[in-house]
């Protein structure tokens, strides 16, 4: 007896370390999409393995389950917070891996949370279509430091981005989840021995009808777009990469440059020689525009000579009733070396250009500020989006992350923009030789096609970027390097005016909404649900 206890034991440990193994190996499939876009294929299989461990779990046991493919997955896709911290701080390997580890805790949450419902929801609901549903609400609803999405790894597959502009990447995020459960069901099946209800006699046609729909609708628009896109006009753009490394102490001038005439400036030099309709800077750590006035002189000097329009970003401080007020802020000199536009940044970087939850403690801003030194910077909000009208065509400032987040970008985005490009201007330097830049800009791709305008991907250390409405990049600078790019950007009239960019939150808002009631639904005891598919079973049969 002893014996054949002890065997048991022994196959449940197995069966145990099957489960994590599987569920590890979605974490790590879902994280290689992330970091290398030609690898965008692994997504629509990545969460097989995992939805073959949760069969036949309690809920309580699939949360662990999922908590250990959320760590594999945030652990190796954000790696680049051990370069972070590096940079930031100067922490020691060891250091610097154990708060890297704390946020791939806190991110695994996600996963866990997914897994959780999962089985939850599963036990009343068709799996085939909660596992979509829950995964999508998830992943747009759940806080982290880094805006993430399962879509954003499909930036090199077109044909599967055309239907963003109709749904967003919540679309495609419920599309690559049903491609999952049903590759799962077709495998294994999806029901478990704690399953009621797993399968309807309309879940699976249902499934099968949206993935096919979606990828027919995608492939017709992905021709239709790339047809009208060589019909449209073009502008061209000077692009500047100044390449400056990182710095949480005020950087000086390089060698042979001052900051009224900076690297930049000089890359720009050369752009306007070439007659470019407006030329972008990325964002960087300091311009000094507002602050010395000389430097403002000098810009708007620099300007007037070019002729050409200047787009920049830089930070703002001023004592506003006894106390300093810091902006972070993307600003328009036209040709006439006037200031003829300004953006102040709206979605800000948690715990470094904002304290949350604690924004108004004394003590805690001070921690904070102690602790990251001059990289908190405790910038304020901006009161809303900002347009740069140019000759022909207008510029939609986006900063650093704001790209990242899919309902405020097509929000920016104005019904009436005379040929809007959305431009995105960051400073990704913080991260080191990581892919973290990449994963930056193929995030940016699913913007363009959201909101059906090209994008101008402008960044410190590359790559910097031109993004087609369909989603094809046009233009990829390398990567940490020091250069200047002109760039032939189409426009047309039409441009930024796609059924998502006017109804951004429809298709979330509905799936929230479709989850609460289904947690309302299993909340309920026995007896109520049992009442309420008595009254519905009366009055099919009236």
């Amino acid at each position: 007896m002893l014996a054949k206890d002890a065997n048991s034991l022994r196959k449940r440990r197995l069966h145990g370390l099957w489960r994590l193994g599987l569920a590890a190996s979605s974490g790590v499939l879902l994280a290689l999409a992330a970091l290398y876009p030609p690898w965008f294929a692994l997504a629509w299989f990545a969460f097989v393995p995992l939805l073959i461990a949760l069969r036949g779990l309690t809920a309580k046991a699939a949360y662990g389950i999922g908590l250990v493919a959320g760590l594999a997955l945030f652990a190796l896709s954000t790696h680049w917070m051990m370069d972070f911290l590096n940079l930031l701080k100067g922490y020691g390997p060891l250091h610097a891996a154990a708060l890297a580890a704390l946020y791939w805790f806190y991110c695994a949450q996600l996963v866990a949370i997914v897994a959780w419902l999962t089985v939850l929801l599963g036990r009343r609901f068709p799996t085939l279509w909660v596992f979509p549903l829950v995964l999508t609400a998830a992943f747009a609803g759940f806080p982290t430091l880094f805006s993430v999405q399962i879509g954003e790894t499909q930036s090199l597959f077109p044909a599967a981005l055309q239907g963003t502009a109709i749904a967003g990447v919540y679309g495609l995020d419920l599309v690559i989840g049903l491609v999952n459960a049903l590759l799962a069901q077709a495998m294994v099946g999806l029901s478990g021995k704690h399953s009621v209800a797993t399968r309807s006699a309309l879940a699976t046609p249902l499934a099968y009808l949206a993935v096919v729909g979606w990828f027919t609708y995608g492939v017709v628009s992905l021709g239709y777009w790339d047809r009208e896109i060589q019909r449209w006009d073009t502008v061209a753009v000077g692009i500047v990469q100044p390449h400056e490394p990182p710095s949480t102490d005020e950087p000086e001038p390089r060698p042979g440059f001052t900051r009224a005439y900076s690297v930049p400036m000089a890359l720009s030099d050369r752009l306007a020689e070439q007659s470019v309709a407006v030329i972008v800077w990325p964002e960087l750590r300091m311009q000094h525009y507002f602050g010395l006035p000389h430097v403002e002189t000098a810009f708007r000097h620099q300007v007037r000579q070019w002729q050409i329009p200047l787009v920049f970003q830089d930070l703002e401080s001023k004592r506003r009733d006894g106390t300093t007020v810091n902006r972070n802020a993307s600003l328009f000199i036209d040709a006439h070396g006037e200031m003829a536009g300004r953006y102040d940044k709206i979605k800000r970087v948690p715990f470094a250009e904002y304290l949350p939850w604690f924004g108004e403690w004394p003590t805690a801003k001070a921690f904070i500020r102690n602790w990251l030194g001059e990289f908190y910077g405790d910038i304020s909000a901006g009161s809303g989006p900002a347009v740069f009208e140019l000759d022909g065509f207008s510029l939609v400032p986006l900063i650093c992350y704001e790209v990242m987040f899919p309902r405020f970008a097509a929000k920016a985005v104005p019904n009436d923009a005379a040929s809007p490009i959305l431009l995105g201007q960051s400073n990704n330097s913080w991260f080191g030789e990581t892919q973290q830049p990449y994963q930056h800009l193929h995030a940016s791709v699913l913007r363009s096609v959201e909101n059906r305008a090209p994008l101008i991907h402008v960044t410190n250390n590359g790559p910097s970027a031109v993004v087609l409405p369909s989603g094809r990049i046009q233009f990829r600078s390398d990567y940490h390097r020091t250069a200047a790019y002109t760039v032939s950007v189409p426009i047309d009239a039409a441009a930024g005016n796609s059924f998502y960019s006017r109804h951004p939150a429809l298709l979330i808002s509905a799936l929230y909404g479709l989850l609460a009631l289904m947690l309302l639904w299993c909340s309920m005891p026995a007896r109520w649900r049992n009442a309420v598919a008595r009254a519905h079973r009366t009055r099919q049969g009236t």
